[in-house]
């Protein structure tokens, strides 16, 4: 399952830009990372900025950061790959379309209110969030019941749903402990 399609056009930025600098080996110019993302120089030279953000935020300052070699190369200095995944997992899961997911699947008769307090966003960006995400959901033969946020669709594909979410849950804490030693 593709969660890219549910999330918005900053978080795509924002990962597109973190893979981009993720599976090279060399630096690469604001130019080449402008036109392979589809992104203005100025957009990437923010979004850097978010990411060196996160990562102190995420406390991985000393494992991960973003380099700058001559005029505009950038390159991603990296201890261990360990901690890429751990930082795209938690990344993810504060995004509020995985908030969303999460909330959905693991409650019963969850109000709009609370969705609004847990996904810190306001009503007008919940309905619009969560619109996408029934989107996308249709493709798995699944939707979001009106008034109730209820997932309906067949037994298979919502417990298909359900496994692939909490095995991505399940690798957070794997990651989590691992970080931890």
């Amino acid at each position: 399952m593709d969660y890219n399609e549910i999330f918005d056009v900053e978080s795509k930025k924002l990962l597109g830009l973190f893979n981009a600098l993720r599976y090279t080996d060399n630096s690469k110019s604001l130019d080449t990372l402008s036109k392979e993302l589809g992104i203005n120089s100025k957009t990437i030279i923010r979004a850097i900025k978010k990411l060196k953000k996160l990562f102190k935020r995420y406390q991985l300052e000393q494992q991960l950061a973003i380099g700058c070699r001559d005029r505009n190369q950038f390159y991603l200095k990296r201890q261990d790959d360990q901690y890429l995944e751990f930082f795209l997992v938690q990344y993810l899961n504060d995004l509020p379309e995985i908030i969303f997911l999460k909330t959905i699947i693991e409650e019963k008769n969850v109000t709009t209110k609370q969705l609004i307090g847990s996904m810190l966003v306001s009503e007008s960006s919940l309905r619009r969030r969560a619109k996408k995400i029934n989107g996308w959901l249709k493709k798995f033969n699944l939707h979001l019941k009106r008034g109730t946020w209820e997932l309906i669709g067949e037994e298979e594909q919502i417990r298909a749903l359900v496994f692939h979410f909490i095995g991505l849950l399940t690798k957070k804490r794997n990651h989590n402990l691992c970080y931890v030693q």
